[in-house]
Parts: C-alpha cells; sequence; structure tokens
C-alpha cells in the first residue's frame, strides 16, 4: 500500500458516515503512504455550489486516477439512485486502473436499493459492482447486503467505533440515578427513529414515575411527516410536557457531557437504512443502558436483558414495560453499565477502528 485514494463525505455534516471516513482519513495519516481525497457529497449551500461540487468529482475522479495512479481506491457506496451514478462514474474510471478497489458499506438498505432497481439498470450495477476487489460492513449479519455483487471471503467486518474524549475519564463507578430515570434520545429527529412513539411512552411512565427525557439531534422528514411537520409535532409535544428538555444538534463534548449523567439511551428505530448507530455505541462506551428495537442489525448489536433491552417496533406499550422494568431492577440497571463500559472500551475504540480500516486495506483477514 503506497497510494490510496479516498472517495467520501466529510464533516460537515457530522453523521455516522461521515465521522467514520474523516477516521478512515486519520488512520492512514500514521501510515507510511500517500493519499488523497475526493469529497462525494454533492449536498448544502446554493444549487451553484452543489453544481460545482459535482464538475469537482466529475474532474477529480480520472485525474487522480490517471496521474496519482493509487494502488488502492477506497469508497463509500451509495444506496440511492443519483449516488449509485456516482458511484457508476467512479467504478467505470476504475476500470482503467490496476488498483485494488475498496468498498465500505455503512447502511443497512444496500440490497433493497439493488433489487428494485429496473431490470436493465439493475444488471448494469451487478456487472460494475462486481469490478470490487474487497468489501467491509459494520456488522456481521450485514454481510447479506452485499451477495449479489461479493464472495462472503471478500467481505470484511469492520466495528462501528466511539470517538475518545475527556468525559470518558469520568467514568470512574458510574451509578444509577436514585431520583429519577434520565432517558436521552440521541440521533436524527424523524418518525421512523421511534422517536414519537418513545415520547408517547415516557408520558404514560411520568404519571408513576419521576422521569425525565432529553433529546438531542437535527429534524428530517420521511415517508409519514415532512421536516416541517415533524418539527411542529415535536414542538407541540415540547410545550406541554416540562419533563421534555430539547438540546438542539450537539457537538462531541456536549454529547459525551450528557451522556455522563443519562441512566437510558433508547433508539426505537425502525429506520429503512438503520444498521449499526453510532450513538448507541457511544452511549455503550458511557456506560448507559440501552433500548432499541427489534429491528433488522439492531438485536446483534444490543442483546435482550444483556446489554440492555429490545422492544417490538411501533409499541408505546412495550417501551413502558421497559422503562418501568429498569427503574424496578437497579441492579440491572447498575449491571448493564458496567458491562456495556467494559465490553465498548476495547471492541470499539477508534484505535481498533483504525487497526482494522488499515488491515482491511491491506487485505489483511
Amino acid at each position: 500500500m503506497n497510494k490510496v485514494l479516498l472517495v467520501g463525505s466529510l464533516p460537515p455534516p457530522a453523521h455516522g458516515q461521515s465521522i467514520a471516513f474523516e477516521s478512515a482519513i486519520n488512520a492512514l495519516k500514521n501510515e507510511n503512504c500517500k493519499y488523497e481525497i475526493i469529497e462525494s457529497s454533492f449536498r448544502g449551500g446554493s444549487y451553484l455550489s452543489s453544481f460545482l461540487k459535482i464538475m469537482r468529482y466529475i474532474f477529480l475522479v480520472p485525474y487522480y486516477i490517471i496521474f496519482f495512479r493509487p494502488d488502492r481506491i477506497y469508497f463509500l457506496c451509495s444506496r440511492t439512485f443519483i449516488g449509485s451514478l456516482r458511484d457508476l462514474y467512479l467504478l467505470l474510471f476504475c476500470l482503467l486502473s490496476k488498483a485494488q478497489v475498496l468498498n465500505h458499506l455503512h447502511g443497512s438498505d444496500f440490497r433493497d436499493f439493488l433489487l428494485t432497481r429496473g431490470y436493465l439498470y439493475r444488471l448494469v450495477l451487478l456487472r460494475i459492482y462486481k469490478r470490487i476487489d474487497r468489501h467491509a460492513v459494520l456488522i456481521d449479519g450485514m454481510q447479506e447486503q452485499l451477495f449479489e455483487i461479493a464472495k462472503p471471503s471478500n467481505i470484511f467486518i469492520i466495528n462501528n467505533f466511539y470517538q475518545s474524549n475527556a468525559y470518558i475519564n469520568q467514568l470512574v463507578n458510574k451509578v444509577p440515578s436514585d431520583t429519577g430515570l434520565n432517558i436521552l434520545y440521541l440521533s436524527t429527529i424523524i418518525p421512523s427513529k421511534g422517536v414519537f412513539e418513545l415520547i408517547e411512552s415516557v408520558i404514560e411512565v411520568s404519571k408513576t414515575i419521576n422521569v425525565e427525557l432529553h433529546v438531542a439531534g437535527g429534524f428530517m422528514g420521511d415517508q409519514a411527516l415532512s421536516t416541517e411537520e415533524t418539527k411542529d409535532k415535536f414542538n407541540s409535544y415540547l410545550l406541554k410536557n416540562d419533563f421534555i428538555k430539547y438540546h438542539g444538534v450537539v457537538g462531541l463534548d456536549e454529547k459525551y457531557k450528557l451522556l455522563l449523567d443519562i441512566d437510558v439511551v433508547a433508539l426505537p428505530s425502525y429506520y429503512a437504512s438503520e444498521a449499526v448507530p453510532l450513538c448507541l455505541i457511544e452511549a455503550m462506551r458511557m456506560g448507559c443502558c440501552i433500548i432499541t428495537t427489534n429491528y433488522k442489525y439492531l438485536p446483534e448489536l444490543i442483546k435482550n436483558e444483556i446489554n440492555g433491552l429490545i422492544v417490538d417496533i411501533k409499541s408505546v406499550d412495550d417501551l413502558v414495560s421497559k422503562f418501568k422494568f429498569i427503574k424496578g431492577n437497579y441492579d440491572f440497571l447498575r449491571e448493564v453499565m458496567a458491562k456495556n463500559i467494559l465490553e465498548s472500551s476495547g471492541r470499539y475504540s477508534e484505535e481498533e477502528y483504525h487497526k482494522n480500516i488499515i488491515n482491511f486495506i491491506n487485505g489483511v483477514s
């Protein structure tokens, strides 16, 4: 590995995929190799800004492949139609290169996207994606997303990670709150992430338990509600319930400071591309109990009654039951807190992620 071309999106905005791509770049900084970066996100700013980003991408892909002559080309594949055109453009130029092509998949809806394309376009995608030499996914079960285009022997598992922060060092002996239950929702506020089912369940729990629900994240729409409708609905709950605290979009320090005093992080998601949410790994490292749904690969990360609790999707009653169970079982909560800190400290550290990225790029199993 002498030269690496990295193609992906960098923060801002900071989300799981952009944070992971930035960390992959940082992993290479400690290696004896040259690398170049192509920004592949065209969003944000004006139409002119997006157009200029597209033109820059169109120019830089052939320029770096022809003149930089990389040994490895590492990219993060898309699961949208426009994004797939961007990937095809890159991979077509890869046909002119002897470089090994490496794809890192971060979402859980690639297979659905692939199989729902029109017949001819699907054939093109299947043919071109087979130019890729190695793939990486976030958890074992996600390998199935790539079976149409890759052999299992060419798929690596690279665990997601938490970013180091000074607040981690304050976790000497984290114990549950003895006055009530502190719950945090730490993700994009979007209906299919289960945020409104969570709010409804906390409203019900508040009738018998002293509870606070903290919410942090920006707003986004989905098939159920637009961004503005989502924001309006959330704000209506906020106005009526003083135990709901909204923190907006939080930075790294503020996020970890918030997690330090939280008992439970809840993400009752049924979001289409949910895979291995970074927020749950961060919550584990900060000694929180996790509540999430029996959906896609979430039960592989969170084992029921071991490092958290699993609920049925869209079930307010199930969430209510789990919150009452946690509040009534202090020893269980304390045990889960300690277990999550211990397990995540090594397995999901950014240092371990860097090692795995370098091994993936080098083809070391």
